[in-house]
């Protein structure tokens, strides 16, 4: 997550320019692509906590009866009710935080596969390996 001072306008810079100084943070003037999505008060001088990491990890060529590891980072969903589909498997997670899970599980069928990380039922990312 990443920490910074929101200032609306130039009227507002010096406000913002004193908590950057005190708090050590960048300064964003008005609205900007990184902000967009966060709820807050566009009005007045604000301290933001904004989300930017949205990270998958897995082994893409991976051999038969070995483990596949999935390592799933999030910043911006609640994970805490993730699952993976991997054809007919639905695995919950072996490690799981609110902004991040790990999945681990064996393949045994070689071939060109796929996984979907999904929240609540929605697809969140999905991803193709192959098993040799």
């Amino acid at each position: 997550m990443q920490r910074l001072i929101y200032c609306p306008d130039n009227e507002k810079l010096e406000e913002a320019s004193n908590l950057s100084k005190k708090l050590s943070l960048p300064i964003v003037v008005g609205e900007s692509e990184s902000i967009s999505f966060v709820d807050f008060d566009r009005n007045s001088v604000s301290v933001l906590i904004v989300p930017e990491k949205n990270q998958i990890r897995f082994i893409e060529n991976i051999k038969q009866g070995l483990h596949q590891s999935v390592r799933y980072t999030n910043e911006f969903v609640d994970l805490n009710s993730a699952a993976l589909k991997d054809g007919d498997l639905e695995i919950l997670p072996t490690i799981k935080e609110k902004h991040y899970c790990q999945f681990v599980y064996p393949c045994n069928n070689v071939g060109s596969r796929s996984f979907s990380v999904l929240v609540g039922g929605v697809v969140l990312e999905e991803r193709n390996y192959s098993v040799s």
